[in-house]
């Protein structure tokens, strides 16, 4: 079963950097994948690109590293706002059977028996609407000109943590990416805690999939994922938490680098030449 990371930087002034965390739980999620359950390729723009070769981490994507399908932007999708648009793109890339995970989850069990079940997609899990204030009321919600939500759309269903997916067949893909950029098109305006991103790729496309009756199957729930009971690691909005706390961050990266060594001693001459990581190594 093969799986594919995705990378698309965000336009600024300063140079493109990335937290030693980030790259460590990245650098778990493609070698974990490697060993227990196929291939693995990287979707990057150019930036990206340049940061990984630069980094000599190019050795992580045994399938390759794909500058085609990133390198040329929407011009109708604000990046600001629909920071995660690109996975779309990507998605629409992809071959049914094939997973996306985000850079940030790590699969530390066999996925065989999992992946070939009967159903339309599989994603980490559901997150209850009422219960996460990313997901705002339909009323707040700003959708482009011209874009009318279906009157038949079921808002109580849950959203879908859609940081690892999978799709069986190419219908279930073409509703998720084509109501989430229908969304995202020419629509500018911007909401706190990017209420817009998250409700156009987990929310919308949920209720669209329902609507349409796919067979959405999940990983785990939202418990197992936040007291760590899982075979799955995703850091999430953890990664704000380390950010502003030196000692977590330090705490964290020296687990992973040790985590890295014992479990990967294949690799240990490659990690000694990560150089945004050599004082780990």
């Amino acid at each position: 079963m093969n799986a594919v990371h995705s990378f698309k930087t965000i336009k600024s002034d300063n140079a493109f950097y990335m937290e030693d965390f980030e790259v460590m739980i990245m650098i778990m999620s493609a070698l974990s994948w490697r060993r227990l359950n196929g291939k693995i390729k990287l979707y990057a723009d150019d930036e990206f690109a340049k940061y990984v070769y630069d980094n000599n981490l190019d050795f992580l994507w045994d399938n390759g590293i794909d500058l085609k399908i990133l390198s040329e932007p929407r011009e109708n999708i604000n990046r600001k706002i629909f920071w995660a648009a690109s996975k779309m793109d990507v998605i629409n890339d992809m071959k049914e059977n094939e997973v996306h995970m985000d850079i940030d989850f790590v699969a530390w069990e066999k996925m065989d028996d999992v992946l070939n079940g009967d159903f339309d997609l599989i994603v980490s899990h559901f997150e209850d609407v009422n219960e996460f204030k990313c997901y705002v009321d339909k009323e707040i919600l700003v959708p482009p000109k011209d874009y009318v939500f279906n009157k038949n759309f079921d808002w109580n269903f849950p959203a879908i943590n859609t940081s690892f997916i999978m799709f069986k067949n190419k219908t279930a893909k073409d509703i998720f990416c084509k109501e989430c950029i229908r969304y995202m098109e020419n629509n500018n305006t911007e909401l706190p805690d990017s209420a817009q991103m998250v409700f156009a790729e987990q929310r919308l496309t949920a209720m669209a999939l329902k609507f349409k009756g796919m067979n959405i199957q999940t990983l785990s729930n939202v418990e197992s994922c936040q007291n760590n009971t899982t075979n799955f690691t995703h850091l999430g909005g953890l990664k704000q938490h380390m950010k502003l706390n030196h000692n977590a961050k330090e705490h964290f990266n020296l687990a992973c680098a040790n985590k890295l060594i014992k479990s990967f001693p294949e690799y240990v001459d490659k990690f000694k030449q990560i150089n945004c990581l050599k004082k780990y190594f």
